[in-house]
């Protein structure tokens, strides 16, 4: 494989921004990765770490992305506890005191609070719905193999 310019860069296609689109497509054929962000709303849970470039205003930002989510969760072994779960916190509840009383994960004494992961670093399921998911939104249960979670983006 040839060595271009941006071999390694991680670049993010902001595509509402003028020229994005194109500059994104440019800065591929130099060897860049170009993550797809579908509007600046879903950076909100994304941290980004500063790379080793910054090209341009209209590329808003060009080098190392470290998609990071952080988040809170309870885990139970039953969907329907879950869901009961789910609509105390809906009725105004507090998701950490809900997750200190119900539940079956080490985290429950920090109320839920697993920081700061990022790409594999939890099961898939998992981290899809923190990927889809807006920052002080709670999800649906989502299965995974330790049982059902919901889950709370935090940042």
């Amino acid at each position: 494989m040839a060595n271009y310019p941006l071999d390694g860069y991680r670049v993010i296609d902001f595509s509402w921004v003028w020229a994005g689109p194109l500059l994104g497509m440019v800065l591929a054929d130099m060897g860049a990765e170009v993550i797809k962000v579908e509007t600046e709303k879903r950076l909100d849970s994304a941290r980004l770490t500063p790379g080793r470039s910054t090209v341009g205003p209209e590329t808003a930002f060009v080098g190392s992305l470290e998609m990071e989510w952080k988040a809170s969760h309870i885990l139970v072994k039953d969907q329907g506890l879950a869901r009961k779960i789910q609509q105390e916190i809906k009725q105004g509840a507090r998701f950490e005191e809900m997750a200190r009383r119900h539940s079956t994960c080490p985290s429950k004494s920090s109320g839920g609070d697993l920081g700061w992961f990022g790409p594999g670093k939890m099961a898939k399921e998992f981290e899809n719905a923190c990927r889809k998911t807006g920052v002080g939104t709670v999800t649906d249960p989502v299965r995974t193999q330790f049982g059902y979670h919901l889950i709370k983006v935090t940042g």
